[in-house]
């Protein structure tokens, strides 16, 4: 058993990273695009504020706060914009339950 596992970790290039035991972070919505985008803002806040000033402690901080600003407001525009995109899906999901039963109904009596 523990060798089959071994066999599917090795034919699977990427590694898994997950989060909370069970949920994998490639599976959460908008995780990766808003982590690269803050890191690559906070990174980039940082090098300029410490351009301008010259002051390490600082920058690290103006970093940080750049990095959990962008964070914030990504996630939040990026899972408006999923929660918008899945709505259609849920409502044909919804109707197609409701049908179902109808016909259920209609077979039975």
């Amino acid at each position: 058993m523990a060798e089959e596992e071994r066999e599917r970790g090795s034919s699977d290039s990427s590694p898994i990273i997950k989060i909370f035991r069970e949920r994998k972070v490639a599976d959460i919505p908008c995780y990766r695009s808003t982590f690269l985008a803050s890191t690559s803002a906070g990174l980039a806040g940082t090098m300029a504020y410490f351009l301008f000033t010259s002051k390490m402690k600082e920058a690290f901080r103006a970093g940080i706060g750049v990095f959990t600003v962008v964070t914030l407001a990504y996630w939040s525009y990026c899972r408006y914009n999923y929660a918008k995109s899945q709505q259609p899906y849920e409502q044909l999901t919804q109707a197609l339950q409701r049908h179902r039963v109808q016909n259920d109904d209609h077979e039975d009596g």
